[in-house]
């Protein structure tokens, strides 16, 4: 039976590297953030690549909708979908997500440590930014027997449990140790997000 999971990822997490982890398997196909386009279009949003954005994607939810609970291509048995959740605007319907072939799961980071992560790259969030609010709508509309995930912790006993020796991080470094490596970006993370949170 071909399956979909639908991973609802907070900002400033580990999505895209979970994403390409799960298109390296070849019975896998995966998306990446197909509600983007729509999102853009709705927020009118000056985002990096806004244009190629909107030229990739169908910027109608429904369109989207039905791609994602449609046939999987290439007739793959796991259809992966990264969702940013605060792509996930109060217009979109939400029947569609009720589809039996769905598996959610929604991928966390601390949300201290995500929120000041965040104004980094954001001048003052909302707390819509966050996608929290999408994730609380999500996990109680379709069942709390779901599988939470907090990024750091998911990488880091990956590496454990796999024996993998390297990562690459999104600046594009091999960091070799690797679980000593997340272990000193956790630690920097929290030493430099503690001081942006307490002056918010």
């Amino acid at each position: 039976m071909s399956i979909r999971i639908a991973m609802w990822s907070g900002p400033r997490n580990i999505s895209t590297a979970l994403m390409r982890a799960w298109g390296s398997r070849e019975d896998t196909v995966v998306v990446d953030e197909p509600l983007y386009a729509f999102y853009l279009r709705e927020t009118g949003l000056r985002h990096p690549g806004r244009e190629a954005i909107l030229k990739s994607q169908a910027t109608d939810w429904e369109t989207v909708a039905q791609q994602l609970s449609g046939p999987i291509p290439g007739n793959k048995a796991i259809f992966y979908q990264k969702h940013m959740a605060h792509h996930l605007l109060p217009d979109v319907g939400r029947d569609w997500l009720s589809n039996v072939s769905f598996r959610h799961a929604f991928l966390i980071r601390e949300p201290r440590a995500m929120l000041a992560s965040l104004a980094n790259v954001i001048p003052n969030p909302r707390v819509e930014d966050t996608g929290l609010p999408q994730q609380v709508e999500l996990f109680e509309k379709i069942g709390k027997a779901l599988p939470v995930l907090d990024s750091l912790d998911v990488l880091s006993a990956a590496c454990t449990e796999r024996a993998i020796e390297f990562i690459l991080p999104a600046h594009g470094y091999v960091l070799g140790a690797a679980s000593e490596a997340i272990a000193r970006l956790l630690a920097h993370r929290l030493k430099r997000e503690a001081k942006i949170a307490a002056v918010m």
